[in-house]
């Protein structure tokens, strides 16, 4: 029985030790990314026994003392009481020193359940901190997850914006390489294109005096030089005008798909910037929430031990009423039972108590 009760001592200990949870780390991160998140500011369970009363501390340490006087001597008392309980169904009746031995039972746990009571309402307030606090850390989880849901939309609408920019992008291209088709049918397709292709060529090394028309009469000469300097200049403006337009189309086709473009890459680059951003602020949240759901662990166990001290003390309340009731010890003794289940429930409560003796030294 002593090694189970010590072993349910320590794992009451080990349950209700900090965790680490580089909550620091966190927060130092939301703020150098300009997160506006707030990360629960959770104080450890050593800073909630060290924020009592002088008064309090007092009761607390004479209150164990005497839990511990009294669970000094409960082996003693479960012996006699088992005895009498071995006694009694084997017919023998209860001496006179059974029945002192049995009012100094009463008397003793009667003492260490008014010490107790002194107890009870010191834990009965962390146990109502305890519970505030969890529901701090249960309300900041939903807002932590709801902030990870909204980042997983971003995200996605991101992606939905790259590809909408990618396929802009293709479109784009797509219109150039049409445009400058069109251009080049259209040049093509012109009805003096190859005139002007032949006229283009023949001027070409001309120093503008024609010194490379042909030695005709002049009388011949003279008329086709006129003809031939007229389509030369006809030619020329018709070049002009065509280069003029082309250039002009291309120019409004550059400006208008150019913009866009620069547009295109814009948002690739934004998106690109963003895609970070979502990656890296779902990873710390991720974080958050695993080193929340620790801290929360860790709140329920405090909230478990203080429920379970709470409920050994009033059980062995209850058992002390029903003492109380039976004022005469008779053959059959109904007081043994609950005199036995009182001790026991009195040495889990000294258990309990020693093990937050312990952290509260600890946190000196």
């Amino acid at each position: 029985m002593a090694a189970a009760e010590e072993k349910s001592q320590a794992n009451w200990e080990e349950l209700l030790k900090s965790a680490f949870t580089g909550q620091m780390n966190l927060e130092r991160i939301f703020k150098n990314k300009g997160y506006l998140i707030e990360y629960p500011k959770l104080k450890k369970f050593q800073t909630y026994l060290k924020e009592v009363t002088d008064e309090e501390k007092k009761a607390i340490y004479e209150a164990y003392s005497k839990m511990f006087d009294i669970s000094e001597g409960t082996e003693v008392m479960e012996k006699q009481i088992q005895n009498f309980r071995k006694g009694e169904k084997e017919g023998k009746s209860l001496s006179l020193t059974d029945l002192t031995d049995l009012q100094n039972i009463k008397s003793k746990i009667k003492n260490f359940m008014d010490s107790a009571q002194g107890m009870k309402q010191v834990f009965l307030q962390f146990i109502d901190q305890v519970h505030n606090q969890l529901c701090y850390c249960r309300n900041f989880k939903c807002d932590c997850e709801k902030v990870l849901k909204d980042v997983q939309v971003t995200l996605e609408r991101e992606r939905e914006k790259k590809e909408k920019a990618e396929q802009d992008q293709q479109r784009a291209r797509q219109e150039m390489e049409k445009a400058r088709i069109q251009i080049k049918e259209y040049l093509n397709s012109s009805p003096l294109w190859y005139d002007l292709k032949f006229m283009a060529s023949f001027m070409e090394g001309s120093d503008g005096n024609h010194s490379n028309e042909p030695n005709l009469a002049k009388d011949q000469g003279s008329g086709l030089s006129e003809r031939m300097k007229e389509d030369n200049d006809k030619a020329k403006g018709l070049v002009e005008a065509l280069k003029k337009t082309s250039e002009a189309f291309r120019q409004s086709l550059n400006e208008n798909k150019g913009q866009e473009l620069i547009e295109f890459i814009c948002n690739l680059t934004s998106y690109e910037q963003k895609k970070d951003d979502c990656k890296e602020l779902m990873k710390i949240l991720s974080e958050g929430l695993d080193n929340l759901e620790v801290l929360m662990s860790q709140w329920k166990n405090m909230v478990n031990f203080f429920e379970t001290l709470e409920s050994c003390l009033g059980q062995v309340n209850l058992n002390l009423d029903s003492v109380e009731v039976t004022q005469k010890f008779t053959k059959s003794n109904p007081n043994l039972p609950v005199y036995d289940q009182a001790i026991k429930s009195l040495h889990e409560a000294y258990l309990l108590s020693s093990t937050y003796i312990k952290l509260y030294d600890s946190a000196e």
